[in-house]
């Protein structure tokens, strides 16, 4: 789309002093984004009353916070739009002297953001330039300057075409934009500088190459005001709902290290760290077509990304046929799908009710990797024993879709692989974890570090385990009684990858046993020992879907009348190696 000299005028703000019933015009800024200003930062501090010999204190350094006052007098002159500094650099003669103002109420319909153009003096020297800004309250265009020199700074000094020794602009064109017509662009803005003669200033340009870190800045704002607005308005709570998962999804796959993080705060992080390899348009832009492919965009939200990819001057179609190729190839979710949560809890040392719990998803088993870990659902909180089932239903409820249904694996302490976490309540309905969701029970390893041998016999057992995936009986699982000695039992357990427990009464102490020799991955069995009888049952089926069997036995237990029932005392250990949250301790070469 090309922009007009007509479209940059429309594009001009006008920037007022109000002074009890009288209203001065003392300077320009002009569009950048849908709802940010650009100016200088003293025609700001002009706006606020602050005189130009205090322009420089220490006080003024930082942004002000009091809102000011302008218009767009091509399209709305007249309708008066308050406006707050979002990005400051602070007055200098030098560097710096930059506002960003976000507009309180949007811009007129028909202002389009300015395009910018990065160039050097030489690309531009011979080209005349146009500068339009207000000398007086009604304004106007002046043509036909040209560069003329760097100055301090590395701005561009501009005289009056054909006249080199005419160095003047008028006053109150400060924060105007200097428009190149043959490119269709802005090159830069006018800025402060030594006053020639009074009333009118030396007509130096911050070029945009000295904008970048303030446009960048205005990109994120930009963007995080597309996300936050669509939550906002035009679609129902589901869906509302939905798209902020959808958002969180694309954050952790893009930004894996974000953790609790605002947006904001992550979209900046992205603009500042490098892209995957193939994506020299940058982090951000890549975590914006990650956005754009996932099904739960909704289609008003894709024209915005769109208009942001476009305006960072990117192709937007070439960029979607790239993500699209990627994501079929990595086998990248498409949306916030998960097919495990992990939960890493480990008991407060001073306190013998409170938990530390960390929580991560991973949205596909195959696809996950260790040293390139999801940003965490929870970094870490601390709560009670009791609140553990409703905080972590919630959590998956508010983050993550209904469907596939997760797995929990639940990483403690193997003291607590006898608790009956999974049938603990989780809200006040009486629903607990284990009939909701599939849940499996696993090691913390970060309470209790491994070696070398067990990560071999580990990984070998789970290989085993593995062919036998498809398998339409469970037969790679064998009765173990536990109240044998344990040189007898270690023996038998060195070959065996899958067992169902007889006779354990302290299934913690057993298993620690059983990790100084060997590695067991999976374990069945009732923490009542009057349904022992029954597990054969339980393993009427394939091994894969062990974990989502038991989870039938579990719901159907709780939805019984009869109690109890085997579903309310199964618990199943289930070591899958592929899966283990990052910060478990062991070393990272043997995966």
């Amino acid at each position: 789309m090309t922009f007009t000299i007509e479209d940059y005028e429309k594009a001009i703000a006008r920037i007022f002093l109000l002074e009890k019933s009288e209203e001065h015009v003392i300077g320009t800024g002009f569009l950048i984004a849908p709802g940010y200003v650009l100016t200088c930062a003293h025609v700001v501090l002009q706006a606020n009353k602050v005189p130009e010999d205090d322009f420089n204190k220490d006080e003024y350094k930082k942004k002000p916070e009091i809102e000011i006052t302008l218009d767009f007098p091509v399209l709305a002159s007249g309708q008066k739009i308050n406006a707050k500094v979002v990005e400051w650099l602070s007055y200098n003669l030098d560097n710096g002297d930059v506002a960003v103002l976000k507009l309180v109420t949007p811009e007129p319909e028909g202002a389009k953001p300015m395009p910018l153009v990065t160039v050097s003096l030489d690309e531009v020297k011979k080209d005349p330039h146009s500068v339009y800004g207000f000398s007086n309250k009604i304004g106007g265009r002046s043509d036909a300057y040209r560069p003329k020199a760097n100055v301090a700074g590395g701005r561009f000094q501009f005289c009056k075409d054909g006249n080199s020794n005419d160095e003047t602009i008028k006053s109150g064109f400060s924060g105007a934009p200097v428009w190149n017509n043959s490119r269709k662009s802005v090159i830069g803005m006018v800025a402060t500088a030594l006053e020639a003669e009074k009333g009118q200033s030396q007509a130096n340009a911050i070029p945009t190459q000295q904008l970048q870190t303030v446009l960048k800045k205005v990109n994120i704002l930009w963007l995080n005001d597309i996300l936050t607005k669509s939550l906002n308005e035009g679609h129902s709570n589901d869906e509302r709902d939905q798209f902020r998962k959808t958002i969180d999804a694309a954050l952790r796959h893009c930004n894996p290290q974000g953790g609790d993080h605002s947006w904001e705060q992550q979209l900046e992080h992205l603009s500042n760290h490098p892209a995957p390899g193939g994506w020299e348009e940058g982090k951000l832009v890549y975590f914006v077509m990650m956005l754009a492919c996932m099904k739960d965009t909704p289609p008003s939200v894709l024209e915005e990304l769109q208009a942001w990819v476009d305006r960072c001057g990117h192709k937007y179609p070439d960029l979607f046929v790239r993500i699209d190729k990627e994501i079929r190839e990595k086998k990248v979710l498409s949306s916030n799908e998960c097919e495990c949560v992990m939960v890493a809890v480990e008991q407060v040392e001073t306190s013998t009710d409170q938990l530390r719990v960390s929580i991560w998803a991973v949205p596909n088993r195959e696809a996950y990797k260790r040293q390139n870990p999801p940003r965490p659902l929870v970094r870490e909180e601390v709560l009670s024993y009791q609140k553990l089932p409703a905080f972590l239903r919630d959590q998956i409820r508010q983050k993550l879709r209904k469907k596939p249904t997760p797995t929990i694996h639940l990483f403690v302490p193997r003291k607590l692989f006898g608790d009956d976490f999974e049938m603990l309540t989780s809200n006040n309905l009486g629903a607990v974890l284990g009939s909701e969701y599939p849940f499996v029970v696993r090691t913390n390893l970060k309470t209790l570090p491994i070696v070398q041998y067990y990560y071999d016999d580990w990984d070998e057992k789970w290989e085993q385990i593995e062919k036998a995936f498809k398998n339409k009986t469970c037969e790679v699982a064998k009765f173990i009684d536990c109240s044998r000695p344990a040189e007898d039992l270690i023996a038998e357990l060195e070959e065996t990858c899958a067992v169902i427990l007889k006779n354990c009464d302290s299934v913690g102490s057993w298993f620690d046993l059983i990790a100084e020799e060997t590695a067991l991955p999976v374990a069945l069995w009732s923490r009542n020992p009057q349904f022992q009888d029954q597990l054969a049952h339980v393993l009427d089926g394939i091994v894969e879907k062990l974990p989502d069997r038991i989870h039938q036995e579990r719901k159907t237990a709780h939805k019984s009348k009869i109690k109890p029932l085997l579903g309310h005392h199964l618990s199943l250990v289930w070591e899958d190696p592929k899966i283990v949250p990052p910060d478990m301790q062991f070393d990272s070469e043997m995966f």
